[in-house]
């Protein structure tokens, strides 16, 4: 699970590893760092779910 700059991005280069996918069910609760997002108004987030063994993306969502 990474958090990475910018909007509808598919690949985590330069992202923040959030940590792995705890599971497939249910809520998840992930520790954002501080910087990790940026300023208000400034730039889209996009939260990314990434397989690591085919490096493919798997979702994204952009906040």
């Amino acid at each position: 699970m990474y958090l990475v700059s910018g909007a509808n991005v598919s690949v985590p280069d330069g992202g923040t590893l959030l940590g792995d996918l705890k599971g497939t069910i249910g809520d998840q609760n992930y520790e954002v760092p501080a910087g990790a997002i940026p300023a208000a108004g400034v730039e889209a987030v996009t939260v990314l779910i990434w397989c690591e063994i085919f490096a493919v993306p798997v979702a994204n969502a952009t906040l």
